[in-house]
């Protein structure tokens, strides 16, 4: 019974000490909003930009890109961004689990006209590194010696078929031994193998986005309802504690004067 009374007592003090002291409370917790808000809306807005990188098979994981970039603090962006690093407030490389060639590349800054032109930096940068670029190089001069073999194939197949079917027209030879429809057939599939070729060759790159960039309609920082909740809950405890140390401050002198 004790124990019960002394706690009631205790509440019951707390209580009247809210009481008491609820205008310092409630204008503890109203100045605290107000600061808040308005320095969310002084601070300025910033955006954020997403999308998807793929590296070509063979020249580096991602987890490997991420380990050559290192950190990407002010220092390296310089580096790596020498354009537009000024633009950027934040960058960051995301490995895809389950992926040995795709990474996400998020970017944060103060305007959306800005992440498109950090993103194609940042492409022409990783496609500079040179075990990439050396990949690359060596890609493109296998495949040029690919499309210069289809070539002479071409070029002899059509010579070919013009002698086959000259010495046909003068009679030096008896008889169908080559069906021109397989010859232009098969000079058409090696031309359109030529074109697949030569267009390989004109997008093959070492690193390269997939799909759209995708940009945040909204501002993803200031988060001034965070922010607001945060500080509603700061705010009250710093209210009531408040209060508490005014009310003993104000015991304490009444006792002195007593």
């Amino acid at each position: 019974m004790e124990r019960e009374s002394i706690d009631e007592i205790g509440l019951h003090d707390i209580w009247n000490v809210v009481v008491k002291r609820g205008k310092l409370i409630i204008g503890v917790f109203l100045i605290s909003i107000l600061c808040v808000t308005a320095l969310s809306l002084l601070m300025p807005k910033i955006y954020r930009g997403k999308v998807m990188l793929v590296l070509t098979p063979g020249t580096l994981t991602p987890r490997e890109l991420i380990s050559i970039t290192g950190k990407l603090d002010v220092i390296t962006l310089k580096h790596i961004l020498p354009k537009t690093h000024q633009l950027v407030n934040d960058i960051k490389l995301e490995p895809i689990e389950d992926s040995d060639n795709k990474f996400f590349v998020v970017i944060t800054a103060k305007n959306t006209g800005e992440i498109p032109e950090v993103v194609s930096e940042f492409i022409q940068y990783a496609n500079n590194i040179p075990f990439i670029k050396d990949h690359i190089e060596q890609e493109k001069e296998r495949r040029l010696k690919e499309s210069e073999e289809l070539s002479r194939s071409i070029e002899s197949s059509v010579q070919m078929l013009k002698t086959y079917e000259m010495l046909l027209k003068e009679g030096k030879i008896a008889g169908v031994i080559v069906s021109p429809v397989e010859s232009y057939k098969r000079i058409s599939d090696l031309k359109i193998e030529k074109t697949n070729v030569e267009q390989a060759i004109r997008n093959l790159k070492g690193v390269e986005a997939v799909g759209d960039l995708a940009i945040s309609e909204r501002p993803v920082a200031p988060d001034t309802k965070k922010n607001i909740a945060v500080t509603s809950v700061i705010a009250i405890f710093a209210g009531i504690s408040l209060a508490f140390f005014k009310e003993y401050i104000d015991k304490s002198r009444a006792g002195r004067k007593i």
